[in-house]
């Protein structure tokens, strides 16, 4: 067998040997039980009728925001400076061009350094280049359990 034949077969075999992993990672991750699954009340990650906690009030009391990174998503919670009573559950990433914004806590509003857009706590923008607002999730809150529906 000439070397060139061979290692086109080579190639060829180890093409094939990759193409399960490749099939199996495209799959649908959300069909399989995640870690959540058979959690209680009141653990953290519980998820009931969609709604996944996040963290506790006396957290974002504690630090003024709650970040939690999720495997599909993210979210940032804050209290609306206006009414302590309310919560609002953002999506922190810039609908500008996808970087990540942060809580300005002095300025009470959400910031994005790549671009500079501003936006309200609700997500609205107050300043662009960014023209669309943050993606918001309802939130509530049970106990000392702050709960946000990702989806």
């Amino acid at each position: 067998m000439e070397r060139r034949t061979f290692l086109k077969w080579v190639g060829v075999g180890g093409l094939a040997s990759s193409l399960p992993v490749a099939i199996a990672a495209c799959g649908n991750i959300a069909a399989s039980p995640g870690p959540e699954s058979g959690r209680r009340p009141g653990t953290s990650g519980f998820s009931n009728s969609g709604y996944t906690k996040v963290g506790t009030v006396s957290a974002l009391d504690k630090s003024g925001r709650l970040r939690k990174k999720t495997t599909a998503s993210s979210v940032l919670v804050i209290r609306d400076p206006n009414d302590s009573d309310t919560l609002h559950a953002v999506e922190p990433i810039c609908t500008h061009q996808g970087c990540e914004v942060s809580w300005r806590n002095r300025e009470q509003n959400i910031f994005c350094a790549c671009h500079g857009s501003t936006f309200d706590p609700d997500g609205s923008v107050i300043r662009g280049p960014a023209t669309s607002p943050l993606k918001s999730y309802p939130v509530k809150v049970e106990g000392n359990s702050i709960l946000v529906k990702m989806s």
